[in-house]
C-alpha cells in the first residue's frame, strides 16, 4: 500500500473508533465494532493497530493534541501573560471538560486505570509546556514576571501544568463545577 492510502485507511479506523468508544465506551468496544463501523476488515484493523487500547490511546492523543491547539488559538488578541496564562488554563480545562463529556462511559471507565491517566498526563505534560514557556517568557519580558529566572522556566512551566493537571482530575473525577474551575484558575493567576 502507498503511504496516502495508509494514511486515509489508518485515519477512518481512529474516525470510526472515536465514534464507537463515545457510544459504547474502551471496555465494551470490541475490534469487531471498530470493522463494522470503519467499514474494514478485522485483519486490516490489525495491520494498523495491535489493539483497541493501542486505537485508544491514538485517538486520545488526537484529542489532546486538538485541545491544546484550541487553547493556543485562545490567546490570540489577548494581552498581558496573566490574562493569557488564565486564557490558556480556561481554555483547556474547559476543552477537556467538553470532550471527556462526550466519552462519558470512558470517563467512568478510566478512573481506576492509573497506568493510562498517567499515559495522558505525559502527552499533556509534552503539549502544554512549550505555550505554558511562551507565556511566561512574556511576563518576564513584561516585568510581570520580574522574580522569575531564565533558568527557571521549565521548570515553572511544569509547575503550572502539574497544577492544571490536578485541577483537570479533580474536575474529572469529583467536581464538575464551573465556579469551582473560575476559582482555581484565579487563585492560579492572582495568587493566594
Amino acid at each position: 500500500m502507498n503511504s496516502n492510502k495508509d494514511e486515509e485507511v489508518r485515519n477512518q479506523i481512529l474516525s470510526s473508533a472515536k465514534r464507537i468508544f463515545q457510544k459504547y465506551g474502551l471496555h465494551k468496544t470490541t475490534m469487531e465494532d471498530i470493522a463494522v463501523e470503519a467499514g474494514k476488515g478485522k485483519s486490516t484493523l490489525y495491520y494498523y493497530f495491535k489493539s483497541k487500547e493501542e486505537i485508544f490511546e491514538v485517538v486520545a492523543r488526537a484529542e489532546m493534541d486538538a485541545i491544546i491547539a484550541k487553547a493556543k488559538e485562545s490567546l490570540n488578541g489577548v494581552d498581558g501573560m496573566k490574562m493569557k496564562l488564565r486564557k490558556f488554563l480556561t481554555s483547556s480545562i474547559y476543552e477537556i471538560k467538553q470532550t471527556t463529556n462526550l466519552y462519558s462511559l470512558v470517563k467512568g471507565e478510566m478512573k481506576g486505570d492509573k497506568e493510562f491517566l498517567d499515559k495522558l498526563s505525559g502527552v499533556l505534560n509534552v503539549m502544554a509546556e512549550q505555550p505554558v514557556i511562551e507565556i511566561l517568557q512574556k511576563g518576564m519580558q513584561s516585568g510581570e514576571l520580574s522574580f522569575l529566572k531564565e533558568s527557571e522556566l521549565s521548570k515553572a512551566a511544569n509547575i503550572l501544568i502539574v497544577i492544571m493537571r490536578g485541577i483537570i482530575t479533580y474536575l474529572f473525577f469529583e467536581n464538575d463545577d464551573n465556579e469551582t474551575i473560575e476559582l482555581a484558575i484565579r487563585l492560579i493567576t492572582d495568587g493566594v
